[in-house]
This record gives structure tokens, sequence and C-alpha cells, in this order.
């Protein structure tokens, strides 16, 4: 084991080299806001607010029994290549995508009950949230999802099984064939430990808007 030694002069310029570090002038700060229901965009070199990504309405526009915004966004996390921000919004139980050079979003996946806080993985393939409410990890990626020999020019809801929303709507070709990415939840982490003992979750494709069906489905796959 090598040793080091430091003297009180050195982590002194140390400290305050980090405290005087200024933002570069596309550095930005988000926030989460579960009372509007946005994130906010702040410019960290002049601390002024750049604009509000609208997940979902203001309270209490929120109690109605057709809303279909997000809830109570609450945790953030970033892509190791900062291109990618997730909000987690726990009242929707859902995660919503951000592309962060353009503040739009990509895509939103449902899983449990009660999220809380997501991180991407050190290569950014997956995203683990923990699902506090059900007291396990979900395990999210993107799906790439390709039909074929089935009905021509129809429309195909694809699930992953455990959750009632689809996670893409496809309309094959004229040959009966479609293809495209998604973004959903690939498999749980019951105890938490590690990804060897992770769930594998289920591709349910219906036809039309048909509720998840594994008896009724036209294809069922396992991730």
């Amino acid at each position: 084991m090598k040793n080091f030694t430091l003297s009180a002069a050195t982590i002194g310029v140390a400290i305050v080299n980090l405290a005087w570090a200024a933002p570069a002038a596309q550095d930005r700060v988000y926030t989460g806001d579960q009372n509007s229901n946005t994130v906010s965009v702040i410019d960290p070199a002049t601390n002024l607010l750049l604009g509000q990504i609208k997940l979902g309405n203001q309270r209490p526009d929120v109690l109605s029994p057709l809303y279909k915004g997000e809830l109570n966004v609450h945790g953030l996390g970033f892509s190791p290549d900062h291109k990618t921000l997730i909000a987690i919004s726990n009242g929707s139980n859902s995660v919503t995508f951000i592309d962060t050079a353009t503040n739009k979003v990509k895509g939103v996946a449902y899983i449990g009950r009660s999220p809380h806080e997501g991180f991407f993985t050190a290569d950014g393939k997956e995203v683990w949230v923990v699902v506090r409410g059900e007291n396990y990890i979900s395990a999210i990626d993107s799906l790439e999802v390709s039909l074929f020999k089935l009905k021509p020019q129809t429309v195909y809801s694809v699930y992953v099984s455990g959750q009632k929303t689809p996670v893409a709507s496809l309309k094959t070709n004229p040959m009966g064939m479609a293809n495209g990415t998604t973004i959903g939840p690939s498999r749980e982490v019951a105890n938490m430990l590690s990804a060897q003992d992770a769930v594998p979750s289920k591709i349910i494709v219906m036809e039309g808007d048909a509720p998840a069906d594994s008896g009724k489905a036209v294809l069922v796959s396992t991730l």
C-alpha cells in the first residue's frame, strides 16, 4: 500500500480551486418541481431561468380522473454523456427521458408504485429506478421491437408484462411488418442485490388498443 502525505497548504489550494471553478457557457442546471410538475432549466453562469419543461399541470389541476400528465416530478439524473436527463414522477409512477440538446421529451416509461430516484448505469445503456412503494428496482432500457407475418396495415400495441400502458404502438406495412424503438422496463431486481436476481419481463403484442392479455396476444416474447 502506498502512503501519500498532503500538507495543509496543498489541501487548502485544492479546495479554493474547486470552489471558484466557473461554469462554462453551455452548462445548465436542472431542477424538478413537484408543485408545477415541470423541470426548470437554469444558466449557472447568470443564475437566470431559461425556461421550464412541462411534464404535467400545476396543482390543483391534477385531481381530475381524466388527468394524463405526470404527477409529483421528483428525482433527476443524467446519462454519463449528459445527453439525456431522466425525471422521476412518484405520483404518476413514471420515468421521463429528456433530450438535453433540445429539452424535448424523448419517451416515458411507466413502472411500479411510487418510484423515487433513478440512475444510469456506467455504460449508459440502462436506468435503474428505486420503486419505493413496492420494494424493488426497475431496470429500464430501450427496446427494439420488430413485428412480421402479421396483418398488413394494422395497428398493434406493445406491452411489457406488468404494465397497463403500452410502451409502443406500431402499424404494419403492406407486407405485415413493423419496426420501432421504444423505452420501457426490461426487468425487476426484487431483492436489490444484483442483476443476477433479476426477473425477466415479457413483451406482449396485442392487436389494436386491446389491453395486455397473454392468452389473447398475437405475440409473447421473453426479454
